[in-house]
């Protein structure tokens, strides 16, 4: 996938207006705009510290916005929404569920969905990957042509020098214009934090409605406790749809319950059936089955609510079995022979996710038995406690007792080139302040490794992804079988992806 030019690592974005002329209306120019309505961390620590936080105004804005592009919340009814919240999990969710959709389609048993959207957030290597259209991410001449109808709208509405919405409050204003300009019919949603006061909780009456499995995390915005966390995930669910969610602690399943009864809808808990095995899809990890199952669950609601439901055991129909096997989702659990290197590449960023991610790399053996150097490539930059994080990485890969040993760990930042900086499409300036050192994170990492690993494995710095992916290589020159492993921040991920010259989708 072809990705624009990068750009210098920290440069001054501000939202001012850049002339608006044909020449400017390209893909470039395009996410220059975009990234002009990022903040950086030091902005977003201060916001937070005045209170402004999610809340009830947050709606009210965005409804604003919605409105200013020329939409009324009662137009994306017209979708038939599947809106998929929680912790970990709704990416992949949301992964199953429009393969699940496109299969079927493909089968043309069904009349609907003929046309299939889904909105996900992060990207791994471009932008595009966000807003997808029959399970391919629009074109950079889609993205250009749709981002610049937004632009426009917003400031024929408030004026060029106004305040315009922030990152992911426009993407997903454009994901809205985008699905009803293609006439998509199924539009799958997930959520980007928490779920009440998430701009993507515009949806009056959706299809369908899931929380996936909870944790902890984004406290600072959410809540310090699972139950917290909860009400703030359950707050898309909706009359119009039963609340579907999958096993959870019993004090997030409280909530949930009540959340949905607030909602004037009945909680579902959906649990994996006996006859859904790993083999079955095309995702690896026994986590994934959770996921898998509340894909179905929301196709079958999609199509209660269609007034086409299944007259069978879903698990024995041949679409929706296909489905679920030829799924795509990259950067999860997923294994890559690149270079004469074997990869695997996981953008888990979460407790729990690290753990499940460390359990499943612990089942796969034969993927490192053979390899004498065994490397760790990791970062995680935008969460409160990274060696927490790493902690929970090496809780499941050594729970079993016959784990993975790494002989190198490089803990590398998510900027992608040592001259240029950031790729301009995984530009993230959320992490960027001008109080911290540039490799605070990494040094702290790297100095907990040492301490608590010893000599068993060889523990660097990168500065850059470039660098990082220099160091991997260098020693392959010296190893006979090398293996790595990409995890800590879907962002790290997406990065190595671009330094590789690798496809995404």
């Amino acid at each position: 996938m072809h990705t624009a030019k990068p750009v210098k690592r920290y440069f001054n974005l501000k939202s001012s207006r850049i002339g608006m002329n044909p020449q400017t209306k390209t893909f470039e120019g395009a996410i220059n705009r975009l990234n002009s309505l990022q903040s950086n961390a030091k902005v977003l620590e201060v916001l937070r510290k005045r209170g402004k936080i999610p809340n009830d105004q947050s709606m009210v804005e965005m409804r604003h916005w919605l409105r200013c592009i020329g939409y009324q919340p009662s137009d994306l009814n017209r979708l038939n929404v599947i809106h998929v919240a929680g912790t970990k999990g709704k990416g992949s969710t949301c992964a199953f569920t429009s393969s699940i959709l496109q299969q079927i389609q493909k089968s043309g048993e069904r009349s609907i969905p003929k046309c299939i959207g889904m909105y996900t957030s992060p990207h791994l290597r471009s932008v595009c990957e966000r807003i997808q259209l029959n399970g391919k991410p629009i074109s950079q001449e889609l993205f250009t042509k749709y981002f610049f109808d937004v632009w426009e709208r917003l400031e024929n509405a408030v004026g060029s020098d106004s305040e315009k919405p922030m990152y992911f409050r426009f993407l997903t204003l454009m994901a809205w214009h985008v699905f009803i300009s293609e006439n998509v019919d199924a539009a799958i949603i997930e959520v980007g934090i928490g779920g009440e006061y998430d701009s993507t909780n515009l949806i009056e009456k959706p299809y369908a409605t899931a929380v996936t499995s909870l944790g902890l995390d984004h406290t600072s915005l959410l809540g310090n406790t699972i139950a917290e966390i909860a009400w703030q995930k359950a707050g898309i669910y909706k009359e119009s749809a039963i609340a579907l969610t999958c096993e959870q602690a019993p004090e997030a399943m409280n909530v949930l319950k009540n959340r949905a009864a607030e909602r004037n809808t009945s909680l579902k808990v959906v649990i994996p059936p006996a006859e859904l095995t790993p083999d079955m899809i095309g995702l690896s990890g026994v986590h994934q089955l959770g996921n898998t199952s509340l894909a179905v669950s929301l196709v079958q609601e999609f199509y209660e609510k269609a007034g086409c439901p299944f007259d069978r055991d879903p698990y024995q129909d041949p679409a929706i079995l296909d489905g679920l096997k030829y799924v795509k989702w990259p950067g999860r659990c997923q294994i890559e022979e690149i270079n004469n290197i074997k990869w695997c590449f996981d953008g888990a960023h979460t407790k729990e996710s690290l753990e499940a991610t460390g359990l499943w790399l612990a089942s796969k053996k034969n993927l490192y038995e053979d390899a004498d150097a065994r490397i760790l490539l990791f970062n995680q930059q935008s969460r409160d406690d990274p060696i927490a994080l790493l902690r929970s990485f090496l809780k499941g890969l050594e729970s079993s007792g016959t784990g993975i040993s790494f002989t190198h760990v490089i803990f590398s930042t998510n900027v992608t080139w040592k001259d240029a900086g950031y790729n301009p499409e995984l530009l993230s300036i959320n992490t960027i302040t001008d109080n911290k050192p540039v490799l605070h994170v990494q040094e702290d990492l790297c100095k907990w490794w040492k301490e608590s690993k010893g000599t068993t494995s060889e523990a660097t710095v990168a500065p850059t992804i470039q660098e990082a992916i220099e160091t991997v290589m260098s020693i392959k020159q010296k190893s006979r079988n090398t293996f790595v492993c990409v995890t800590g921040s879907l962002h790290l991920t997406g990065g190595v992806f671009v330094v590789l010259d690798q496809a995404v989708f």
